[in-house]
């Protein structure tokens, strides 16, 4: 009887010796996250209608979150759906931020960065809670993105949906027209990324336009 309560003892000791001290990690989405963006026209365009996605600064709300979890030792990574080979162009961009220089401008330093390249983030966010060594709810992200975060949630993920920064300053109804018109943005970008190549020509590769058509083709509406 000694021994067994001995062995009991000793489980019970390492049990509290692995939970205590499991790795702590926190991981937040880039825009509208820890940056502020829009899809909105471009300034000082020759073309008046282009739109784009347009950085409008740190979302400081977010970015204390970030510090205290920072102060707390955690360990931080950024999950973002932003496709990483259009990063180069983003930072060419006067209008754009890439990820790294964001971060580097503000002073947030992370244990890594990882681009879905237009998929959701729960798939991704499973693997670094199994790199870990957690449960999928010992994870926690942050995330401006209503799908993402019931996606993660939907696996486990303790996600945490982080309010829409442009609301205060909108109606509801344009806040609502924002959410319809930044999803089916992000859609945009998401099929375009995925879908088959057709702008190789002559072995030169032409960018796909994302800019909006301005009028519908002859015909449309049954006129």
């Amino acid at each position: 009887m000694y021994t067994i309560y001995v062995m009991r003892k000793i489980f019970k000791n390492w049990y509290n010796f692995l939970t205590e001290n499991k790795e702590q990690v926190v991981t937040f989405d880039f825009d509208d996250t820890l940056s502020l963006s829009n899809f909105e026209t471009v300034p000082d365009q020759p073309d008046p209608d282009l739109e784009d996605w347009v950085h409008h600064g740190p979302n400081q709300e977010t970015i204390d979150i970030f510090n205290d979890y920072k102060k707390k030792g955690y360990i931080i990574y950024v999950v973002t759906a932003r496709y990483e080979s259009r990063e180069k162009e983003s930072a060419q961009k006067a209008h754009q931020v890439d990820v790294k220089t964001f971060l580097n401008t503000h002073n947030l330093e992370v244990d890594g960065i990882f681009y879905t390249n237009g998929d959701y983030k729960a798939e991704k966010l499973l693997d670094i809670s199994n790199k870990h060594g957690l449960k999928p709810q010992e994870l926690t992200h942050y995330d401006d993105y209503d799908e993402d975060v019931q996606k993660a949630q939907a696996v486990g993920i303790n996600a945490i949906e982080i309010p829409d920064p442009y609301r205060e300053v909108l109606s509801e109804e344009e806040a609502f027209q924002r959410k319809v018109r930044l999803k089916h943005a992000r859609l945009k970008y998401r099929l375009l990324g995925k879908g088959k190549n057709k702008h190789n020509t002559g072995k030169k590769m032409k960018k796909p336009s994302y800019k909006r058509s301005k009028s519908a083709p002859p015909g449309a509406g049954g006129s």
